[in-house]
């Protein structure tokens, strides 16, 4: 019986979620991307892409991802420091399992797995974290210390961005702790 019941919130919690992209889901497949850098709001405030980072899994995990990290501060090393500053406590976050050029649309993936993006925001005591079921990005260059490409995503009328992006490879130091450095594979 308890299992009936996960299995019933989690399909409530994917109805809700797809509710708030609504008429959205189908409308994004035709948003272009533009080809000006990572710009919109972040709840409700302008926000817009200095510098970011592309966590590599370590392989010590099956189930750990790429994930990526946009923020609004320039950061010449983000693999060594990546703390959000006094100023900025607005990122984006999204990752992925693999790491490969091509189009990711965010929602149910045919496999059933959700694909979201994360609009954080920690400019309160509160942590806000917005997260977009409707938008999608685009990895348009892989190379052994940086990797490009576009993003759209909206998650309700205050979190919206489009644009384009570089960021940083950030491979771990070693697999027993969380320091990274710049990938040179």
């Amino acid at each position: 019986m308890n299992s009936y019941f996960s299995r019933l919130l989690f399909c409530l919690v994917l109805i809700i979620l797809f509710a708030r992209c609504g008429k959205k889901s189908e409308e994004t497949a035709a948003v272009e991307y533009a080809t000006t850098p990572v710009a919109g709001k972040i709840s409700g405030v302008a926000w817009a892409f200095a510098s970011g980072r592309v966590v590599v899994p370590s392989g010590a995990d099956a189930a750990e991802k790429y994930t990526f990290s946009l923020i609004s501060q320039k950061n010449d090393n983000p693999c060594e420091d990546f703390i959000l500053s006094s100023d900025d406590k607005k990122l984006i976050t999204f990752s992925y399992s693999k790491l490969e050029k091509g189009e990711v649309q965010l929602g149910v993936a045919a496999s059933g797995a959700m694909q979201t993006m994360t609009f954080f925001d920690n400019s309160t005591d509160k942590n806000i974290n917005n997260i977009s079921t409707c938008g999608k990005w685009f990895i348009d260059k892989i190379e052994s210390s940086s990797v490009s490409g576009k993003i759209y995503s909206t998650s309700g009328s205050d979190n919206e961005v489009n644009g384009t992006f570089a960021v940083t490879k950030c491979c771990h130091k070693s697999s027993s702790d969380f320091t990274y450095e710049i990938c040179s594979e």
